[in-house]
């Protein structure tokens, strides 16, 4: 089964909504415009990852569009986001290093329909093992 829930709900509501009432989610892909600023997506990864134990599959989309950012360039972006988010949150200690557990918990990788560019989406879908994280 999968759920894809609309991209206007806040990261609080897609919490309480489908990951409090759930124990049984086995994966979770957040997909990111690479053309789009990462702020909004940042919200939902910080949420995620407090709440969410497993690993997060982020699909950087859009990647061959001329204006895309890179992967690289979109994992700076979402640390320095989930910093500034920790910093922010007075309702938990912050992270110490956000390095770290994008390393362990978060795979992004580029996506991409026009050329198809989606292997690695479909084997974490399929396996729930992402080629970048099996070979790490």
């Amino acid at each position: 089964r999968y759920l894809d829930t609309p991209g206007h709900w806040s990261p609080s509501k897609l919490v309480s909504t489908v990951l409090i009432p759930s124990t049984r989610i086995e994966r979770i892909i957040l997909v990111l415009d690479s053309t789009q600023s990462v702020s909004k997506a940042a919200d939902y990864l910080y949420e995620l990852l407090r709440q969410y134990q497993g690993t997060i599959l982020v699909a950087c989309h859009k990647s061959k569009e001329p204006k895309a950012k890179n992967v690289r360039r979109l994992k700076l972006q979402l640390r320095t986001e989930l910093e500034r988010l920790s910093q922010l949150d007075s309702s938990s200690t912050p992270p110490s290093d956000w390095d770290d557990i994008l390393a362990q918990r978060v795979v992004l990788v580029s996506t991409s329909v026009d050329p198809p560019q989606l292997q690695e989406l479909r084997e974490y879908i399929e396996t729930g093992k992402s080629i970048s994280v099996s070979s790490s």
